[in-house]
């Protein structure tokens, strides 16, 4: 376990050196290419989400004692008439019952999921700079600046552990890509930059779930093997012929 932990917070710092010089690269670009385009969704995006949990808030506020008053009824519909679905029918009456609250509640918040999947595809497209810049680092991070650095990053020099070749040759360029092929982000931005521009939103929305699902459970399995295993090699180091040794342990 030890180990694992080592490992992991080897990994932790390298995610964060790569997050924190992907978003400076990213600001300075957008910023000359002009971020008004990004801004602008951002600012929609956290309308879209104010919007929504106001009317979560108040809605609930306003049946908290399982009725809905005249003056209640009214606020809500002109506070809300451009997300709120079924009101109407419901209160022809002019009361509410918990079973018609609930319907109602679960339309809006369909509406709601429904328009985040279109509101986090938008900013991803607009993301797209960073996307790439984040991939391209991590592809010359992970292989290039490993191999350069006889396989240490930032992370691993600090933990003092370092990748070398399971018959402790030098390690080799073909190594550390097979190695970060699997425990890096690389093929899965690849894929989903592609699924991007060949998706619909709630397409790509689910394509992103399942990248994602694939990603944990590789990082799941690759610490079940450094915990379990005899040798402590993960899941890259068996596909990439690499280990993991503390400083001085490769000679």
């Amino acid at each position: 376990m030890k180990e694992a932990l080592r490992r992991l917070s080897a990994y932790f710092i390298d995610l964060v050196v790569i997050y924190l010089i992907s978003a400076f690269i990213s600001s300075f670009i957008i910023g000359i290419m002009g971020a008004d385009d990004y801004l602008n969704g951002y600012n929609a995006y956290i309308a879209f989400e104010d919007k929504y949990q106001n009317f979560f808030d108040d809605f609930k506020a306003s049946f908290k004692d399982n009725e809905l008053a005249k003056n209640e009824y009214n606020q809500i519909k002109n506070n809300y008439a451009d997300i709120i679905t079924g009101l109407d029918e419901a209160y022809e009456d002019e009361k509410l019952t918990k079973k018609e609250y609930n319907e109602i509640e679960k339309l809006v918040k369909d509406k709601y999921s429904e328009q985040l999947i279109a509101h986090n595809y938008n900013l991803s497209k607009l993301n797209l700079t960073n996307m790439i810049v984040t991939l391209i680092l991590t592809f010359g991070y992970f292989v290039i600046i490993q191999y350069l650095t006889n396989g240490q990053t930032l992370g691993k020099k600090i933990l003092k552990i370092k990748v070398i070749d399971e018959r402790r040759t030098h390690i080799t360029l073909n190594s550390l890509l097979l190695r970060s092929l699997v425990i890096t982000d690389i093929i899965w931005a690849s894929i989903r930059i592609y699924c991007l521009y060949t998706m619909k939103d709630y397409q790509y929305f689910q394509a992103s779930q399942v990248l994602n699902n694939i990603m944990y459970l590789i990082l799941f399995i690759s610490l079940l093997c450094i915990v379990f295993r005899k040798d402590r090699r993960a899941l890259q180091d068996l596909v990439a012929g690499t280990k993991v040794v503390q400083v001085g342990e490769d000679k």
